[in-house]
């Protein structure tokens, strides 16, 4: 005859210093015997061991939850195709090292590409993204670092259409007909503003 004392994901060795314990279905059961006042087992050890596996069956028990929490989370936060639901295969043409170029400004869009290029690793993880403070080995060739993008995000905020390298690195991708994606910063406290107050920042001859 067995008595259950409760459902744990894993065994300890203490258990068989209590005799025969089978598991069933995630269950622990153990003889009823230990139950027993005229058992050989002492009510210290009977103690010790529900000391031993109650807090051991709490701590796996959060532990599956948690770590259940974070891959539903992670499979959420996943870019999916509309079409059929999956996950989109990403490729690079020939000749491209990265899948997408942040183009920015330090002095006011920094944090914002940074965000933007964590953003991207979390819904596409086989994402290649190029950020300066992270892949920039050479400044020198920043237009090649420009080819190698299959495209071009521009972080608009104040002072971008100012920064001789963010005209090296925009003027490169118009050239080479390179697709562009525009995004700006609105908030003034951010380094952002009206766009027309930004678009004016534009030489002449490159406005776009």
């Amino acid at each position: 005859e067995f008595v259950t004392i409760g459902r744990y994901e894993l065994s300890t060795d203490i258990l068989t210093r209590f005799g025969k314990a089978l598991f069933a279905n995630g269950a622990i059961t153990v003889p009823s015997d230990m139950y027993n006042p005229d058992a050989v087992v002492s009510e210290s050890l009977r103690v010790a061991l529900m000391a031993t596996l109650i807090p051991l069956g709490v701590a796996v028990s959060l532990s599956f939850a948690l770590v259940l929490t974070a891959c539903t989370k992670a499979r959420k936060r996943l870019a999916r195709l509309r079409a059929n639901g999956r996950v989109p295969t990403l490729s690079l043409h020939e000749g491209k090292q990265w899948h997408l170029f942040l183009s920015h400004t330090w002095a006011t869009g920094q944090d914002q590409t940074h965000a933007i290029k964590a953003a991207c690793h979390e819904m596409m993880p086989k994402a290649r993204v190029f950020l300066d403070v992270d892949d920039l080995d050479d400044a020198s060739k920043m237009e090649e670092y420009v080819e190698a993008s299959c495209c071009v995000l521009l972080f608009i905020s104040r002072g971008y259409f100012l920064a001789k390298n963010c005209q090296r690195e925009w003027s490169t991708a118009i050239r080479l007909g390179i697709p562009l994606v525009l995004v700006y910063e609105r908030a003034q406290n951010k380094g952002g503003g009206p766009l027309a107050d930004m678009r004016n920042e534009l030489p002449v001859s490159e406005a776009l």
